[in-house]
């Protein structure tokens, strides 16, 4: 059971590296290493990776993997190191993955900001668009646009 376990674990190593969304291929690669490194869960050939490369990593991660406790149990047992590598790849994954998701009221700060650097002739021209835009975002109960349209009237 537990060389099954390890198969396991390899395989979602190898999956991450190939196959992950994450940095680059090369990225992944080191993440792991370090990982397993930082842990003692597998002896890495720093000598054909370049270290130099691996330092963000190590100034990044340092500070989460400190714990002396923590090291010397995933030595002490090593299914339960190879388990602490697979959370933390899972957790640099789902963590990645919230960061990256375009913020509710990215498109509307966008379309506000181009309105912004309208002149005032080409904005009076076109505020009927700027009307049928903020419909699109917001319900009637939310923004009335016959009323923005009746002030804009007044105003131009």
């Amino acid at each position: 059971m537990n060389d099954q376990h390890f198969y396991t674990i390899e395989e979602e190593y190898q999956r991450f590296i190939k196959f992950g969304n994450v940095l680059d291929q090369k990225g992944r690669r080191y993440f792991v290493a370090y990982l397993q490194d930082k842990l003692g869960v597998a002896e890495i050939d720093w000598e054909e990776l370049n270290p130099g490369y691996f330092k963000y990593f190590k100034e990044s991660l340092d500070d989460l993997f400190e714990d002396t406790d923590l090291r010397n149990l995933a030595q002490q047992n090593k299914l339960l190191g190879t388990q602490i590598v697979a959370d933390t790849i899972q957790w640099f994954r789902k963590t990645y993955r919230e960061l990256s998701q375009k913020h509710p009221f990215e498109d509307e700060q966008r379309e506000l900001e181009s309105w912004g650097i309208r002149h005032m002739r080409q904005f009076s021209r076109s505020w009927n668009f700027l009307i049928q835009k903020v419909s699109a975002f917001y319900t009637k109960e939310e923004l009335d646009p016959d009323f923005h349209r009746s002030k804009f009237k007044t105003l131009i």
